[in-house]
């Protein structure tokens, strides 16, 4: 397993996701099979309450006030992919195309 370099905002966004898993995860050690780019909602981990609980978060945690997240599901749906929606809507950042 190839550690990764610390990145505040996909720790975060780890730690929010297995907290929104944990009913699908069962135990501490299913944490471990979800990795940075595994699917989560195409698998089922999170469902449909869960991503937009994610998606409020995100926009809680990491947003203007009054700005909101423009995610498709493919932008959602890992935690790689959520690591980079959210960077790219960081004020100075460029939109993804």
């Amino acid at each position: 397993m190839t550690l990764n370099p610390p990145d505040p905002i996909r720790d975060a966004v780890r730690a929010k996701v297995l907290a929104l898993a944990a009913p699908v995860i069962a135990t501490p050690a299913d944490h471990a099979i979800i990795g940075d780019s595994e699917p989560l909602i195409s698998s089922g981990v999170i469902d449909s309450f869960a991503t937009i609980a994610l998606v409020l978060w995100i926009e809680e945690t990491f947003l203007k006030p009054g700005q909101e997240l423009d995610a498709t599901q493919a932008g959602l749906d890992s935690i790689e992919a959520i690591t980079a929606t959210v960077k790219a809507a960081q004020p100075g950042q460029a939109k993804a195309a």
